[in-house]
């Protein structure tokens, strides 16, 4: 929104935005933080929910791949991939593939909370015109060891009452595993935490 209420200043408001270059590597040569790759994965799914939201219309993600350099030997600590250098897909590939399906053209209908009482929720449409509310929690705790920042394990977590439209809807987590739940005069409670979840 500060971005949007700039380009006005400037007379290009109309312009589209792309996020270039970005993601959150779980280790970055000397750096002084460090990502489990469950913590990389809800960065990034958190990143392109806020991105839709927000009217974004493209996100270059640093890599897809992990990448080396010839003659850096530090280049193994450069972890930002979707998948290792093996192949193998990492939790943020199978969490943003999940995103993608449930929406692939994310348009957001509604804001529900852009971040008050670090709370965000916005509802999207979703795949075949499906509504889909994504939801989590930001500002977990860090602490320091051996120089290096880290996210504490116990995550902050909270029941939130969620407005809905019909009767059974299906709440999927941020890997694809789904649970349905029936509403009750047209409300849902949630267990919202730091990894992004799905209202569909």
């Amino acid at each position: 929104l500060v971005l949007r209420e700039e380009m006005k200043k400037y007379g290009v408001e109309d312009k589209v935005i792309w996020f270039s270059e970005v993601g959150y590597p779980m280790r970055y040569r000397d750096s002084k933080y460090e990502y489990n790759d469950q913590k990389q994965a809800e960065f990034t799914l958190r990143l392109y929910g806020l991105a839709a939201s927000h009217g974004v219309e493209h996100i270059q993600s640093f890599h897809v791949v992990d990448f080396s350099q010839d003659g850096d030997d530090a280049s193994m600590w450069r972890i930002f991939g979707f998948f290792d250098n093996n192949g193998n897909v990492r939790k943020q590939g199978i969490a943003l593939k999940t995103m993608i399906e449930l929406m692939p053209k994310p348009k957001l209908l509604k804001t529900i909370s852009d971040g008050k009482d670090d709370f965000y929720a916005y509802e999207f449409q979703g795949y075949k015109n499906n509504k889909v509310i994504m939801l989590w929690l930001a500002n977990e705790k860090t602490y320091i060891e051996n120089g290096i920042r880290k996210y504490v394990p116990e995550e902050k977590s909270e029941q939130k009452t969620i407005n809905v439209y019909n009767k059974s809807v299906v709440l999927v987590d941020m890997y694809g595993k789904r649970n349905l739940l029936t509403s009750s005069q047209g409300k849902v409670t949630v267990h919202v935490s730091p990894s992004p979840v799905y209202v569909v």
